[in-house]
C-alpha cells in the first residue's frame, strides 16, 4: 500500500476487507471494517458541516468510547477539520486543562456526549 496522505490510506483500505477492532474489557471485543469506519466518518462530517464546522476549523474531541473517538478524528481529516483531541475525566482540575486548551485555540467547536457538556458546564 503506498498512499502519501491519510485520506487516501483510508480510502486504500476500504478496498482490503480488513478493519479495527476495539477491545471493549477484557472479554469483550468489537469489529468494524475500514469500508464501515470511512462510511461512518463521511457520515459524521455531513453532521459537522450542517452545524457549520469546516475546512481549517479546530475540534475539540472529547468522547468516552474508541469508535466514537475514530470516527469523529477521521470525519475530521476527510473535511480538513483540525481535530484537537481531549482525554476526558471527572476532577475539577481536569475540567481546568479542558477550558486552557480551549483558551489557546483560535474559536474551537467541540464535540462531546451531554454527559461530558453537563460536567464542563457545572
Amino acid at each position: 500500500m503506498n498512499s502519501k496522505t491519510l485520506i487516501s490510506l483510508l480510502e486504500q483500505s476500504t478496498q482490503s476487507g480488513n478493519g479495527i477492532t476495539y477491545l471493549q474489557g477484557e472479554e469483550k471485543v468489537k469489529n468494524i471494517s475500514y469500508t464501515e469506519l470511512h462510511s461512518r466518518a463521511l457520515g459524521l462530517l455531513g453532521f459537522f458541516q450542517q452545524k457549520q464546522i469546516g475546512k481549517g476549523d479546530q475540534l475539540m474531541l472529547l468522547v468516552d468510547s474508541n469508535d466514537r473517538f475514530l470516527d469523529a478524528f477521521w470525519a475530521c481529516i476527510l473535511g480538513g477539520i483540525i481535530p484537537v483531541p481531549l482525554a476526558s475525566g471527572i476532577s475539577a482540575n481536569h475540567r481546568k486543562k479542558i477550558f486552557g486548551v480551549y483558551e489557546n485555540l483560535d474559536n474551537p467547536f467541540l464535540y462531546t456526549s451531554p454527559e461530558n457538556f453537563a460536567r464542563l458546564e457545572d
